[in-house]
């Protein structure tokens, strides 16, 4: 099973597909999407769950972000409730201390499946810009 999201001007939704592509359904989520950028799987207190980080802001202009957590729907077999809308169960907003930032990506470790650990690292779309260049510049 695969999730996926659509970036900023589409609708709020997640969508659903099997791992040959097939589509299985999309939910709405009820939150405004206003420039996702990633969707990570991870499971908290035995709970699979999902996280959206609406993140984007290719101008530099946005004074606040969010990340959105959900409980992963049930996409296949009795239960599976495509079109039901999902609300987050935590909404996490903040601000960077030095201004606005791009983000496309999140990273994060897991002490155990049982239990996310560690910081919630953004990565900035001129890090991987600037990554990018120093693995050019060294032959990778």
């Amino acid at each position: 099973m695969l999730w996926a999201i659509n970036d900023s001007g589409h609708p709020a939704a997640l969508h659903a597909m099997s791992r040959d592509g097939t589509a299985l359904g999309t939910w709405p989520v009820s939150v405004r999407n206003r420039d996702w950028e990633d969707l990570a799987a991870f499971r908290l207190d035995g709970r699979p769950r999902l996280l959206i980080a609406d993140t984007g802001d290719n101008l530099r202009r946005r004074d606040e972000y969010a990340l959105h957590l959900i409980d992963e729907p049930l996409a296949r077999g009795p239960g599976a409730a495509p079109g039901t809308a999902l609300t987050p169960w935590r909404t996490i907003r903040f601000r960077y201390e030095d201004g606005s930032h791009d983000v496309r990506t999140f990273g994060t470790t897991c002490e155990s499946e049982q239990r996310a650990s560690g910081p919630v690292v953004p990565i900035r779309r001129a890090d991987t810009q600037q990554r990018r260049h120093v693995d050019d510049a060294i032959g990778r």
